[in-house]
């Protein structure tokens, strides 16, 4: 027998392949995914994926394999979110600026009911679902929380503080997601909410902005960092549905005890994994790494003093100490120096740049232009099919109807749907059924 092409022969085949005048070349949906995600433990198998979850490593994969080149397909949509917690008692605040790429808007659960939205096609016996409006989630996403058990370096004590978020810059491109999904804390399943959410052609996001930094900072907390340990009520609450101790002690610590819903989705999103049942071994610190280990890893190209790090944040495990680097080399000097504790440490983070300030972000205007968006056909992320919408955009197009359910398509601004290999072109994209929107900034080309 003939030997069998490899998948990535196949792809490169087939994505050289001439058009021809019945059907265009085109890539199998399943050999992308064979190509792209073969060795994800995850993405790799049959069970239904949530597309945001795919489109995160699917970016983060790509700026691994970019490391070497002078450009970045992360950075177009890489943006900073800025974290303002301010102490109810002193009044001082503490700013954060953390990375992101997706911009991850709640849906007021309160305000719909739980149902199944068909991104394809209305039936005509579905209930009649709840309608919001953009803007709603937006204010839900920037509205002011409150943190009882917030420890203040002003008052030495813990206590009440307030807490928002804003944009820090503006990508060239934003992913925007609707979170439709949720797990329903009665029955424990994972469950979609029957809601319409138009969005708007054009988008602007200047309220969302963060202002200047005009309230006095906090000190510097100079407390040893305390041990997470797992809520015994929250863990107790998982285990009491059959679900594997040590993998509930997992999902309370990646949560941080923030309660059994939160725990419950990392549950459902991690049961998966190899080492979901595996006992957790508590984290220790030796003054020194293994030398042998180090002596490894300084071979692969690592300076020393990295690959000391790395192992000392890893427990000295060599193979996710190499992982842990390859995750940090955007700001490797100053992730080794907050894990090292001796001197050198001390003092090259005092030599480096400082921590406070954020990184460079590609930043624009606050406006933004839809370009398409993917919609999940399914009652939850465990089962159902997804499609994609993509615009053909027009800069001489000027004719916008306010409602994109009925908004005139005219030959030069179309939406086409991508639904595996079958693409067409779709008269009336149902805009206010998406999970993740993709617009463009108004200054880009």
């Amino acid at each position: 027998a003939a030997a069998r092409e490899p998948p990535r022969a196949q792809a490169a085949r087939l994505t050289s392949a001439e058009a021809t005048a019945d059907k265009a070349a085109s890539v199998a949906p399943r050999l992308f995914k064979r190509v792209v995600a073969g060795s994800h433990v995850e993405f790799s198998t049959g069970r239904q994926q949530d597309a945001a979850e795919y489109l995160l490593w699917l970016l983060e994969a790509l700026h691994r394999a970019e490391r070497s080149s002078a450009t970045s397909s992360k950075a177009l949509f890489e943006f900073g979110v800025e974290e303002r917690t301010e102490c109810a008692v002193s009044h001082l605040a503490r700013y954060k600026t953390s990375p992101a790429l997706c911009l991850d808007l709640p849906v007021p659960r309160e305000l719909v009911a739980v149902g199944e939205p068909d991104a394809k096609r209305t039936k005509t016996d579905e209930p009649r679902r709840a309608t919001l409006d953009l803007e709603t989630c937006l204010q839900a996403w920037a509205a002011e929380g409150t943190i009882d058990d917030f420890y203040s370096s002003a008052t030495q004590a813990r206590g009440e503080a307030r807490r928002r978020v804003r944009l820090a810059s503006c990508p060239r491109y934003l992913w925007l997601k609707l979170s439709r999904y949720f797990v329903d804390p009665e029955t424990w399943e994972p469950k979609k909410l029957a809601v319409e959410i138009p969005v708007p052609e054009t988008l602007d996001l200047a309220a969302l902005r963060a202002g200047p930094r005009d309230t006095e900072l906090l000190p510097e907390d100079d407390r040893k960092d305390e041990a997470l340990v797992p809520d015994e009520t929250i863990l107790a609450q998982l285990v009491s549905m059959g679900f594997d101790e040590n993998g509930c002690r997992r999902a309370c610590l990646a949560t941080r005890n923030a309660g059994p819903e939160a725990a419950m989705e990392w549950v459902l999103m991690h049961s998966a994994d190899a080492d979901f049942a595996a006992p957790i071994v508590e984290r220790r610190r030796p003054d020194e790494p293994d030398p042998t280990a180090v002596a490894e890893l300084a071979s692969l190209g690592f300076a020393d003093r990295q690959a000391k790090a790395a192992l000392l944040a890893c427990d000295g495990n060599k193979e996710r100490a190499a992982d842990w680097i390859f995750s940090h080399l955007d700001d490797l000097d100053a992730a080794c120096a907050a894990v090292l504790s001796d001197a050198d440490a001390d003092a090259a983070a005092a030599a480096a740049a400082p921590a406070a300030d954020p990184p460079a972000y590609d930043d624009g205007p606050s406006t933004y232009s839809l370009l398409g968006f993917i919609s999940h056909i399914g009652k939850n992320t465990a089962s159902g099919h997804y499609v994609a919408h993509l615009k053909k955009h027009s800069p001489d197009d000027d004719d916008h109807d306010d409602d994109p359910r009925t908004r005139s398509q005219g030959p030069d601004d179309n939406f086409f749907i991508f639904d595996d290999e079958k693409v067409a072109k779709s008269l009336k994209p149902p805009t206010h059924l998406g999970y993740l929107y993709l617009y463009k900034r108004t200054d880009v080309p």
